[in-house]
């Protein structure tokens, strides 16, 4: 295909196309999206090496899982779920390594081993951070279903209002109004325990 012609097609037609092995498809997929998937992996690495990485594994991942993709949401959606995780994936392996030191005593036989934790990371703080995210996953899948919704659809991109009311299939007004009621219903109960 030209490449006039893909960058007219909508996301729907160009997953279509990657599916069936259109290599500027999905080219034209990755232009599309890489500002927002950069920018998702940048807020929850906090490393340009580490987010460079991210971005690579987000990409991969979705060229090679594209045949699982079903169009039931947007792609923009599906495609910063894998970058959200690509990202988590990059923090869990950073935060788990550690260096190990070896030094010999006098005789040259015996050797004495350290682990000094990686001091990149903040450990303490991750771990709140992370069980603060558990917190409210766990206060978002209690609540009521259309409430939980638009807040999933919410927690999952950096949409605006229009976006999140497109996503799911509601009017502004109302996704307002659900985003208000659930927002509530979440402090509530994150403040009460």
């Amino acid at each position: 295909m030209n490449n006039l012609y893909i960058s007219a097609l909508n996301d729907e037609l160009l997953v279509k196309a990657a599916k069936g092995g259109d290599h500027d498809a999905f080219a034209e997929l990755w232009r599309r999206h890489f500002k927002r998937v950069s920018r998702t992996v940048n807020q929850i690495t906090r490393n340009p090496a580490d987010a460079e990485d991210a971005v690579q594994d987000t990409f991969l991942k979705a060229y090679s899982h594209l045949h699982t993709f079903n169009c039931q949401a947007k792609f923009s959606t599906w495609l910063t779920r894998i970058a959200i995780n690509s990202a988590l994936m990059i923090l869990r392996g950073r935060r788990s390594h550690l260096y190990t030191l070896a030094n010999s005593f006098t005789d040259g036989e015996t050797w004495l081993e350290w682990e000094v934790q990686d001091g990149r990371v903040d450990i303490e703080g991750t771990y709140a951070k992370k069980e603060a995210s558990q917190k409210l996953n766990a206060a978002i899948l209690n609540l009521r279903p259309p409430l939980r919704h638009v807040m999933q659809i919410y927690q999952q991109n950096d949409n605006s209002m229009a976006e999140i009311a497109e996503i799911a299939g509601l009017s502004i007004p109302a996704t307002k109004s659900r985003m208000l009621r659930a927002r509530r219903a979440l402090r509530q109960r994150l403040t009460s325990k």
